[in-house]
């Protein structure tokens, strides 16, 4: 879809909005409600050890459906904290970041409103129990600093997942030239999927598990006074937080990782990635690598700031070239002063104009 006219591109940010918004609903009603089915199970009794893992499953599995879903509409963002993280980075317009952050925390109250008035209590019998549960529990031997730190984490794990299919994957190649990008698409969602089981399951008995402030606030908005009266009540603000915190610290680590934050954004400074013309010993100089083409019939290679090591010549084996002019890095970035949409999953071309 192109965003040539404002007409075109406010079409394109509904119909993104209204897919984080109808996705963030499902992750929260479906998440949200194997936590309550465990308590129904258990005549209004807490099992936390049944809530972690229909906990991680519930949420893990939505997490995959919407990515193979509204990846390729939205990037299937469902977390403030990723779309926080990813125009952090320049990966996302500020525009696109709040509508997603608006659609997101509107999904998951409605989706937390919907499940509290299906399981909320008025049944048949007199006593009816109220099984509406958010799921968010600090544990009494965990304290506040401890609960930030364990939120942090959680939500760390997810966006580094994210960040190895929505940017790593774009900018590293095979000898073919074809990135790995074009693998991770077909089952971009369920590395994912996986992170956030694993944060789930890990992070559940201590704080609950919210790793996703959407989530948190959309689920236990519908709680009673009971909860803001406990402590997890007064140390609400760690569900917001931490993720926040995770959102900020994740660009850094791709950066000191990989040299780069964005797909296709490599500079002649950063560090040698697989390159179809390096052999296993180095890389090469752009002059050697010129000089090698032209010997090969080959003219004018389309180079994209590829960096070069200084140990080209006597490295450099000319059997490794291949027969066809080469493209060295596929650039979903089209114009300096523009964005490309970022799609967890799938990556996306059209440019998007900072706002």
């Amino acid at each position: 879809m192109s965003e040539v006219t404002i007409g075109s591109k406010t079409v394109d940010n509904f119909r993104a909005g209204f897919a984080e918004f109808f996705a963030t609903l499902l992750l929260v009603f479906f998440g949200v409600g194997s936590i309550c089915g465990v308590k129904a199970t258990t005549n209004g009794v807490e099992s936390h050890q049944s809530n972690a893992v229909n906990d991680a499953l519930s949420f893990g599995f939505v997490k995959i459906i919407n990515g193979f879903a509204i990846a390729g509409i939205s990037g299937c963002h469902i977390n403030p904290a990723v779309s926080l993280t990813l125009v952090l980075s320049g990966n996302i317009s500020a525009t696109r970041f709040f509508v997603f952050l608006f659609a997101q925390v509107a999904g998951a109250m409605c989706g937390g409103g919907l499940l509290r008035l299906m399981v909320g209590g008025g049944g048949d019998t007199q006593n009816t129990t109220n099984l509406y549960d958010s799921g968010l529990k600090l544990h009494d031997d965990i304290t506040p600093a401890q609960g930030l730190f364990i939120e942090m984490m959680g939500t760390l794990l997810v966006i580094y997942a994210v960040f190895f299919v929505g940017v790593t994957a774009g900018n590293i190649q095979n000898r073919s030239g074809a990135t790995l990008n074009d693998v991770v698409n077909a089952v971009a969602p369920i590395p994912i999927g996986f992170a956030v089981a694993a944060a789930h399951l890990f992070a559940n008995p201590f704080t609950g598990s919210g790793i996703n402030p959407a989530r948190a606030l959309g689920a236990a908005v519908w709680e009673d006074g009971a909860f803001w009266d406990s402590r997890t009540g007064r140390y609400f603000w760690i569900y917001i937080i931490g993720p926040i915190l995770a959102a900020v610290i994740a660009p850094l680590i791709q950066w000191i990782q990989h040299g780069f934050i964005r797909p296709g954004d490599i500079h002649d400074d950063h560090q040698q990635y697989h390159r179809p013309f390096a052999d296993a010993r180095g890389g090469a100089t752009k002059s050697a690598l010129v000089k090698n083409t032209a010997s090969q019939g080959i003219t004018s290679p389309r180079i994209h700031n590829q960096s070069f090591t200084n140990n080209a010549l006597n490295n450099w084996e000319t059997n490794s070239l291949p027969s066809t002019q080469p493209t060295i890095y596929r650039r979903p970035f089209t114009r300096p002063d523009s964005v490309s949409h970022v799609s967890v999953g799938t990556l996306q071309t059209q440019p998007e104009s900072r706002m």
